[in-house]
């Protein structure tokens, strides 16, 4: 069941991206200088919102899998429920980043293997949350570290200086 979750999420990432990156042409009439800046520009604004500066809303799903998914099975319903996590659309993604690696897909269009890359990364990230939380020797310290108010912002800041690095081809 872990597997089939995991595979999932990383299928439901490599779908998002791979959708991004068929439709990153578009950009391509912008020249190449507007199209970094207009990155550089969403790095900073994922940063300030993850730091709580700003308050802008995402465009993201705030409602759970419905219960009919789990009656379908533990197997199915993982699969189903890892792929649509995965992909980034189904429920709450407690970080901006994700949004700015998707925008640097579609903006940047890099090859095909790194667009994939990303996509089997962020389906990677989703699930090794998960699974940490699962082999936590205590799950109330677990949620409080997710809860602290340093850890989105600093892994943001982090994760913000990187995202246009690994997208340049």
């Amino acid at each position: 069941m872990v597997a089939t979750y995991l595979l999932a999420l990383i299928g439901g990432g490599v779908f998002t991206a791979s959708v991004l990156w068929a439709v990153s042409g578009f950009p391509r009439l912008l020249p190449p200088t507007w199209r970094a800046g207009i990155l550089g520009l969403a790095v900073i604004t994922a940063i300030f919102r993850d730091l709580h500066v700003l308050r802008i809303p995402l465009p993201q799903s705030e409602r759970q899998v419905p219960r009919t998914v789990f009656h379908k099975g533990s197997i199915p319903a993982a699969g189903q429920f890892g792929f649509e996590l995965g992909t980034g659309l189904r429920t709450y993604l407690p970080s901006t980043l994700p949004y700015v690696l998707g925008l640097g897909i579609w903006l940047l269009a890099p090859s095909l293997s790194y667009a994939l890359a990303a996509g089997v990364g962020f389906g990677l990230g989703r699930g090794l949350m998960a699974l940490w939380r699962y082999v936590a020797r205590s799950c109330d310290a677990w949620d409080c570290l997710l809860e602290s108010k340093w850890l989105v912002p600093v892994c943001s800041l982090l994760g913000g200086l990187a995202v246009p690095m690994l997208l340049i081809r």
